[in-house]
């Protein structure tokens, strides 16, 4: 049975936010060793029933040795900000559950505390315009995007669903590029509106 998780960032109308998304551990904590395997409970806490979101595009990468499926579901402006939503599945065949850790990160602490632990890699790429939009902060500098992700673990043939907010497209855009850390670019992206 392919168990789906979902991980959302938390989105204020002004994109100045309230507070920060800390979700809980879908699984088990982090093992001290993040390649080693280990057993899952019976079903994951947080799990949800598949959405209807389509595949975009799909790319396959791997994280110490533990082959992932990358998928771009959505990219939704509205007038004052854009959603990129992506989901990103654990396809070990060996039964080795996945940390995501900073794998979505741009590698930059912007908050002390954040670490590098959440989606802030996540790129929108407006090719007309020669314009990159990188995820909105808050007024305290937090991602507006999926953000505890150190304590996130993904068992074998499960999916997590992540996303990122951004500053609205204008409204003649109507394809982007998206860049996802380690999964490269997906060119031609409708944008639903």
């Amino acid at each position: 049975m392919r168990a789906l998780v979902m991980i959302v960032p938390l989105f204020a109308l002004t994109l100045t936010g309230c507070g920060v998304l800390n979700p809980q551990p879908t699984t088990n904590p982090p093992a001290q060793n993040p390649g080693q395997a280990r057993p899952l409970p019976p079903q994951a806490t947080n799990t949800i029933p598949p959405t209807d979101l389509p595949v975009i595009g799909t790319r396959t990468t791997s994280d110490k040795d533990i082959p992932l499926e990358i998928s771009l579901r959505e990219v939704r402006s509205g007038t004052g900000a854009m959603t990129v939503t992506f989901s990103a599945t654990n396809r070990s065949t060996t039964g080795k559950a996945w940390d995501i850790w900073d794998f979505f990160s741009d590698g930059i602490t912007q908050v002390e505390g954040d670490g590098d632990w959440t989606a802030d890699g996540v790129a929108v790429i407006d090719t007309t315009a020669a314009k990159r939009y990188l995820p909105a902060r808050s007024a305290d500098h937090h991602c507006m995007c999926s953000q505890g992700l150190l304590d996130t673990t993904v068992g074998p043939d499960q999916t997590v669903y992540l996303s990122a907010v951004y500053q609205g497209l204008p409204p003649d855009v109507t394809t982007v590029s998206v860049e996802i850390p380690h999964a490269g670019v997906f060119g031609n992206v409708p944008v639903t509106r």
